[in-house]
């Protein structure tokens, strides 16, 4: 019985350690790829499927990339352009040809921000 109460005792111990280390590591005034992809997914169909590549991401300035996730009918629909800012603007490339412009402008301003041009 000692020996269970111990085992428990350890892996409790282990967990709020293991999380005061998650919890220390996090800046929450700090944007990072991983917040920007976790918005891009939550404008999906399907956020679990989703697959990202090309990303070009800026800690507290904004992301680019481009995102496959599946459908409504379950089947990938290919790889779009999207660009998220750090105050939560997101732009995905849609149907209408002026939406891909309007992304790669929006990418074109995080880039210069994060080379600290204007």
């Amino acid at each position: 019985m000692k020996t269970v109460a111990w085992i428990i005792g350890t892996l409790v111990g282990l967990f709020v350690i293991m999380s005061i280390g998650l919890v220390a590591a996090t800046d929450p005034n700090k944007n990072t790829r991983w917040d920007y992809e976790r918005v891009v997914k939550s404008q999906l169909r399907d956020p679990d499927s989703a697959e990202f590549q090309n990303e070009d991401a800026y800690d507290n300035i904004g992301m680019c990339g481009q995102v496959n996730a599946k459908n409504g009918f379950g089947g990938y629909s290919g790889f779009k352009h999207f660009a998220i800012l750090n105050n939560g603007v997101f732009l995905i490339e849609d149907s209408d040809p002026t939406s891909l412009q309007m992304v790669f402008a929006m990418c074109d301003k995080i880039r210069t921000t994060a080379r600290g041009e204007k």
